[in-house]
């Protein structure tokens, strides 16, 4: 026996969408339907990439593109990166180097100007100096 005849219903939310789909390019992408309110992750068949499509409330769709590229689990291949002892010793190896061929650019232009050369005279020199011996 029922007690309560009137028992209220509920109204049936959209179904939400939410799966992993591989599609040929861009255009399968555009292509591809999902509902409101929706998402769906879509793996290019052909290239190293992700796009995620997403639809509002009104179904109008979003869709944006992520390249993908593989890495190890293992935690090797990390040979590409280097710690910061290793970044701040070739800093400053290139700081000494750089302030050593300032100086001598600096004394070079001294010296020149020293022996009232003309511009047109350094110039030459400077350029005789980086030729090599023929």
């Amino acid at each position: 026996m029922n007690y309560y005849p009137y028992q209220y219903q509920q109204t049936p939310q959209p179904q939400q969408f939410d799966n992993v789909v591989t599609v040929t390019g861009i255009d399968g992408a555009n292509a591809f339907r999902i509902g409101p309110n929706s998402r769906a992750i879509l793996v290019d068949g052909n290239e190293d990439v992700v796009y995620l499509k997403t639809t509002d409330g009104g179904g109008f769709p979003t869709l944006r593109a992520f390249s993908i590229k593989e890495r190890p689990l293992n935690g090797t291949g990390t040979s590409q990166y280097v710690t910061r002892q290793e970044l701040d010793d070739v800093l400053g190896r290139m700081a000494e180097t750089l302030s050593a061929r300032i100086a001598e650019n600096i004394s070079g232009m001294a010296a020149n100007t020293a022996t009232n050369m003309t511009e047109e005279e350094n110039v030459k020199q400077h350029a005789q100096q980086r030729l090599p011996a023929v």
